[in-house]
């Protein structure tokens, strides 16, 4: 069941905007180059009519200018590719729970919304939608708020429960039949995550192997009769991104 498709549709959004960046660079380059040169030339003269120091530095902040515009990808392409490789890492780190009686289904869309859905996990200990975050920084969790590197994260939060809402929409009858429920859960890679709390607003943060472990401990409510007949309509009403 495992479609081997983790990070899918995040490192196509990649290579679509880098496409689509490389083509534009490629037509601004002249003006890039253009202006280059025109402030090479204003640095020359200044160091030639009042201060080769001043002229140095107009040529340097030249150089820095030009050499940026030239070389460096915007944060709104690399994020994709970071959250891409932090999917496909998540993906292999749950592997072997195949062999241990889950079923996991990667990169699934969200009906009516272009959003999609990271991970599903059904194995023994229930249903779980996996969410992977990969952000360097120190987490820390004040109250009901999550903030990496500073900066506040609660948007996660609703990421998830949205993505668990789309499961427990698609497995209703199932779930609703025996009282299960979905388990929202964000999984973190690069951050330094705290050592006691874990847990915001119900959806549980934890590293990779640590998610792995968790699964593996936790008391089983599927049979293996369930686990396939849930993953069976996981997979027919979710389809891939």
């Amino acid at each position: 069941m495992n479609d081997k498709s983790a990070g899918r549709s995040a490192q196509a959004e990649h290579d679509r905007r880098d496409a689509r960046y490389a083509e534009d660079l490629r037509r601004r380059r002249p003006r890039i180059l253009a202006f280059g040169a025109a402030m090479a030339l204003v640095a020359l003269v200044v160091a030639v009519v009042a201060s080769p120091l001043y002229g140095a530095v107009i040529l340097l902040i030249d150089l820095a200018l030009v050499m940026s515009a030239l070389l460096t990808t915007p944060n709104t392409i690399t994020s994709w590719q970071t959250g891409a490789e932090g999917e496909v890492r998540t993906g292999r780190l749950m592997e072997p729970l195949e062999g241990e009686g889950f079923r996991i289904l990667h990169d699934r869309k969200i009906p009516r919304s272009p959003a999609n859905i990271d991970h599903i996990v059904i194995g023994p200990p229930g249903v779980f939608v996996v969410e992977t975050k990969s952000y360097a920084g120190s987490l820390k969790i004040r109250g009901d708020e999550i903030f990496v590197a500073g900066r506040r994260k609660n948007d996660w939060i609703d990421e998830v429960n949205r993505e668990a809402a789309a499961v427990t929409n698609a497995l209703t009858e199932e779930l609703v039949a025996h009282g299960w429920a979905v388990n929202p859960v964000i999984v973190v890679h690069r951050a330094d995550l705290p050592w006691f709390k874990s847990e915001v607003r119900g959806v549980r943060i934890v590293s990779g192997k640590d998610l792995v472990s968790r699964m593996r401990k936790a008391d089983p409510i599927l049979s293996p009769s369930d686990v396939d007949r849930l993953a069976s309509v996981a997979d027919a009403r979710l389809r891939p991104a």
